[in-house]
């Protein structure tokens, strides 16, 4: 009996075995048809793939191979004809045409091992223009015969993007690839046709309307000049001396930002055309013509550094406070006809005017005349500003 049962036992052993062979024999067996069935899938997708990138190489008249086939590179798939490449991106599914001077501006990074990454359309040409481009996964490259082969990318691409990339108006095409600076916080910029782009300390893109600035701000100098007091109707008597305006007060210049922040010039001093007090009169005579003599001030010229946010919303502001000194009663406050406003200046409220800078910069000069009235008399304040780019 005992016997027996370790006949059975050993039996049972043989046959577990031999159902375990069978098992592990039918695994291998669909594991090679798996991996047989996965070759020839792949194969068909290569084929279907050279397929379409020779139906590319064709479209953009590439002519023959110079490689046999297509061959794998980074995230995608390439073949090389005798007037361009194709390209296959995977993730796209798609084929690419890139060529000329595009082509070896792509190559000069790195091709698609470099930052900009594999192509994501062909080679497109602009309308209306001699200019091509072609996007890829990181940014952009440009030609034209006009501004080079150039690429951009990053956030001067973003804001070239949101301006209308390669029908932008306000930029145009990039003429120059993006150069490192080191000035005052900005680290590099790129001219485009019509205007140029600044990366700066606070990560935010910097726009000047000047295609060839090197510099994130502007330098420029403001000269006023000259300045005119014409009296006009009549005045206090003077000692029996002829009818005559006595002038005493200040005449100030400032330059402020969109956020009322002045800005100094670089020579940090103060910007004042005219600053007489009651013991230094200035003097205006009356001609029996009607016009008033003139005092000519000496120019008055100061430097700044701004960067064209400051240009765009800044301005400059002028603050009066003229008073016609009185022998025989208490002065006469001049007042100051088409002001801006007024504020608190120098320990008082003045009226002031303001002129943006963004006209001053376009027009380059500018004239004004500004009309102080008393009961009997007018005082024109005559005066012209100038702005000298200093920048490039």
């Amino acid at each position: 009996m005992k016997k027996l049962i370790n006949i059975k036992i050993n039996y049972c052993l043989l046959f577990v075995f031999s159902i375990s062979s069978i098992c592990f024999a039918q695994l291998g067996v669909d594991k090679l048809k798996s991996s047989e069935n996965t070759y020839l899938n792949a194969q068909k997708e290569i084929k279907e793939m050279e397929q379409k990138m020779l139906a590319k190489a064709n479209q953009f008249h590439f002519g023959n191979p110079k490689t046999p086939n297509s061959f794998g590179v980074k995230k995608g798939y390439c073949w090389i004809f005798d007037n361009g490449n194709v390209y296959y991106n995977t993730k796209a599914n798609t084929a690419y045409a890139i060529f000329g001077p595009i082509l070896q501006k792509w190559g000069e990074i790195g091709w698609e091992n470099g930052w900009l990454g594999l192509p994501i359309s062909n080679i497109v040409r602009i309308s209306g223009t001699n200019a091509d481009f072609a996007t890829f996964t990181n940014g952009t490259i440009t030609t034209s015969t006009k501004t080079g082969t150039q690429i951009i990318g990053g956030a001067f691409r973003e804001y070239w993007y949101n301006d209308g990339g390669q029908n932008s108006k306000k930029l145009g095409l990039p003429k120059t690839d993006e150069v490192t600076i080191n000035e005052k916080g900005y680290t590099r910029y790129q001219q485009f046709e019509f205007g140029t782009l600044f990366w700066g300390p606070n990560r935010e893109v910097l726009y000047f309307p000047d295609a060839n600035k090197t510099k994130p701000y502007t330098s420029f100098k403001i000269k006023l000049s000259p300045i005119q007091l014409n009296c006009l109707g009549s005045s206090d008597e003077v000692m029996g001396n002829s009818k005559e305006l006595q002038l005493y007060g200040f005449m100030d210049v400032a330059v402020f930002d969109e956020f009322g922040q002045e800005i100094k010039n670089i020579q940090n001093t103060s910007n004042s055309l005219m600053d007489t007090n009651r013991n230094h009169i200035a003097t205006v005579s009356e001609t029996g013509s009607g016009n008033g003599s003139v005092i000519p001030v000496d120019d008055r010229i100061w430097q700044y550094d701004i960067t064209s946010l400051d240009i765009e919303n800044g301005y400059i502001r002028i603050t009066y406070n003229f008073s016609d000194k009185d022998f025989y009663s208490s002065d006469d406050y001049l007042q100051l006809q088409g002001e801006s406003g007024s504020w608190n200046y120098r320990n008082g409220s003045f009226k002031y005017r303001d002129i943006k800078l963004k006209e001053l910069y376009k027009q380059g000069t500018t004239n004004k005349t500004d009309l102080f009235k008393e009961t009997s008399q007018i005082l024109n304040v005559i005066y012209s500003i100038k702005l000298y780019d200093l920048s490039n």
